[in-house]
């Protein structure tokens, strides 16, 4: 029986990693995009649950599949996608590529996650991939780990969640896959003010921790996996439990492994 797969992302319908994805999935199913109409990322698992939310079907960039701009949330479009937009139950919510690691505690502001995230609320499979800084969302490599990866989450019959991050640009050749949890916060929030006219604004923005010390961080957290140039595979499956998530999350990183280092297969 064909699978269905919903995609979306924070970053937008038009935004080009998103039909990346698309392009590294759509033979595994039946593919139905379904995200926002614009950028929104950073909003972590936010709903619109006091308006309407309008959707507009758009022409698809990858022959065969339908796509859907949302005017809301990451997390409306996968609720939307699920209840109204796809022809029947969907096998899993993937949700990406997004430009950027989503990594650390700090994931919980993650739109992508997000997105993935509402998609598990709603009892199906679910998960998200980010990419770190300078690497390209066309990356054959990238496309092979990603469709491993996803392949191994449609043959689960669990609720899962999985954060798939792989490593920046400069620490690839890939040397595998890691199982991960996330590392303490490693950024920080901070507000600069200013005045324009009689107005006073504020400016929130993140920097790292002064001080962080990246070598002293565990070595079985997702920044050092990503450090050491492996891809980090955790889980943020609700309630948190390890010992449950181990078996699918060791099966994604031997598919993947198996992608990157052929000869360890």
């Amino acid at each position: 029986m064909t699978k269905r797969i919903l995609v979306s992302n924070d970053d937008g319908i038009n935004h080009d990693a998103l039909w990346e994805l698309v392009s590294a999935v759509k033979d595994l199913g039946d593919v139905v995009v379904s995200a926002p109409d614009r950028n929104c990322s950073g909003v972590g698992t936010a709903m619109t649950l006091h308006n309407p939310v309008r959707v507009s079907e758009v022409p698809g960039r990858v022959e065969g599949v339908r796509a859907y701009a949302v005017q809301g949330m990451p997390g409306d479009s996968v609720v939307v996608g699920l209840r109204e937009l796809a022809d029947g139950p969907v096998d899993a919510v993937i949700t990406g590529i997004n430009p950027g690691n989503n990594v650390t505690t700090n994931v919980l502001v993650s739109g992508t996650l997000g997105a993935a995230y509402a998609g598990h609320l709603n009892g199906v499979p679910a998960m998200a991939v980010s990419i770190g800084y300078g690497v390209a969302p066309t990356d054959p490599t990238l496309h092979a780990a990603t469709r491993a990866a996803v392949e191994t989450l449609l043959e689960s019959p669990d609720q899962a969640l999985v954060n798939l991050n792989f490593p920046w640009a400069e620490d690839w050749p890939l040397k595998g896959a890691r199982i991960t949890f996330p590392a303490p916060r490693i950024l920080e929030d901070r507000v600069k003010s200013d005045v324009i006219g009689a107005d006073r604004f504020y400016w929130i923005y993140r920097e790292l921790v002064d001080g962080v010390d990246f070598d002293s961080l565990p070595d079985d957290c997702d920044v050092a996996a990503l450090r050491a140039g492996f891809v980090s595979v955790n889980s943020m499956a609700w309630p948190i439990d390890r010992q449950r998530d181990a078996p699918l999350l060791e099966k994604i990183t031997a598919r993947i492994e198996a992608v990157v280092s052929p000869g360890s297969a």
